[in-house]
């Protein structure tokens, strides 16, 4: 618990985000076998737009920087791809042979959705902080 405690607000802040976007991409892939995996694409997208919801409330809610948000939205949903990768492999070792190219194809496919949604909540989060600034002059 020590380990917790002394982490800073940003690094609280990243595991936190990063660990639901993890959770809420990996779950529908984890429902899945390999075969289902393969015959029904709508599993990933429903992965992809949790990744997305991930992407916007970093976007909105967190005072990290821009490369930080994204990276905390990315990364976290490769590792959700990644533990996907090992439980198929356990149930057979042939599944997901390719599997660094499918990592660059997430990131091809989902990345400039991501940097979109981070800056869109980003532009959003900056907007509302200067009405409320602007209302308390006032």
């Amino acid at each position: 618990m020590n380990l917790i405690k002394n982490l800073t607000p940003k690094a609280k802040t990243i595991l936190l985000i990063g660990g639901l976007i993890f959770l809420a991409t990996g779950i529908p892939w984890w429902m899945t076998d390999y075969r289902t995996y393969l015959t029904n694409i709508s599993y990933s997208y429903v992965s992809m737009g949790f990744c997305m919801l991930g992407a916007l409330i970093l976007g909105l809610f967190t005072d990290l920087k821009y490369k930080e948000k994204v990276i905390t939205a990315l990364v976290s949903h490769l590792i959700a791809f990644l533990s996907k990768v090992f439980l198929d492999g356990l149930e057979d070792k042939t599944n997901h042979n390719l599997f660094p190219f499918e990592m660059v194809f997430i990131v091809i496919k989902e990345g400039p959705f991501v940097l979109a949604l981070v800056a869109l909540g980003s532009i959003l989060r900056k907007v509302v902080k200067e009405s409320k600034e602007d209302q308390a002059q006032h």
